[in-house]
């Protein structure tokens, strides 16, 4: 026996409906009435979350910043980053890149006029010419100089490849 709500192609739990519309029913009365998110649409929240400046200075992100320092917005049930959720409201997805990267290095800014979209290998290169990545060892190791990069004794690092860019 199917739901004897309109539309609706799933099996009967009790008095006709289906578990969803028979849910909804007893939440609001009726099982046509979805009940809209008390917290307002994904952009209301977003925008409230964003501490708005001037054209050229950055718009911080005051809501839940993830282990990285991005902040994060849910979306239905996924999980998505601030900057790139705004980007996408103004642009749309960035067309040939799979990342956005901020010019002013600051991981909470959303504002868009400092992203531009690009690849990991520049996103990695801006990352290094900004010092974020250590060179050389970490710890002093027994019979090493700890201030010596590790280029310089002969072992190769991540960005070598990058260095001829």
């Amino acid at each position: 026996m199917t739901c004897s709500f309109d539309g609706c192609s799933a099996t009967v739990r009790c008095k006709g409906l289906c578990v969803r519309h028979y849910q909804q029913a007893w939440r609001t009365g009726s099982p046509a009435i979805a009940r809209p998110c008390p917290h307002g649409t994904p952009e209301e929240r977003f925008w409230r979350h964003v501490q708005k400046a001037g054209p050229d200075e950055c718009w911080p992100w005051t809501g839940h910043l993830d282990k990285d320092g991005y902040g994060s917005l849910k979306v239905g049930r996924k999980t998505v980053r601030a900057h790139r959720f705004g980007y996408e409201q103004k642009h749309g997805p960035p067309a040939d890149a799979v990342g956005l990267r901020h010019r002013c290095d600051y991981p909470p800014c959303c504002n868009d006029a400092h992203l531009i979209p690009g690849d990991h290998v520049a996103n990695m290169r801006d990352r290094r010419e900004a010092g974020h990545y250590a060179r050389g060892y970490r710890r002093p190791t027994p019979g090493r100089d700890a201030s010596v990069p590790a280029r310089d004794v002969g072992m190769p690092t991540l960005f070598d490849a990058l260095e001829g860019d």
